[in-house]
């Protein structure tokens, strides 16, 4: 008979979708928008990214928002973003 680890041991890999994209779609906004952000001011809610800061920052990712939108879209296929806010 397994034990419960062994059994939940195929879900250890999953990480929520929120958390994947603060540790490797910071670097990636980071490099568009050409200035540092902190991994904390970035939510992803309803299919949507939102970054908080400064509204210079927000307006920079606002004209940004289509080349944001596609590099993200390629890095993390499986994981639905519509907006980025």
């Amino acid at each position: 008979m397994k034990g419960l680890h062994e059994m939940l041991q195929r879900f250890s890999g999953i990480t929520p979708p929120e958390i994947l994209i603060r540790r490797e779609g910071v670097p990636i906004i980071e490099k568009i928008i050409g200035t540092k952000m902190e991994s904390r001011s970035v939510l992803y809610q309803q299919k949507t990214i939102f970054i908080q800061g400064p509204s210079v920052l927000k307006h920079v990712v606002s004209l940004k928002k289509e080349e944001l939108l596609e590099e993200l879209r390629k890095q993390f296929p499986s994981i639905p973003i519509h907006d980025i806010r």
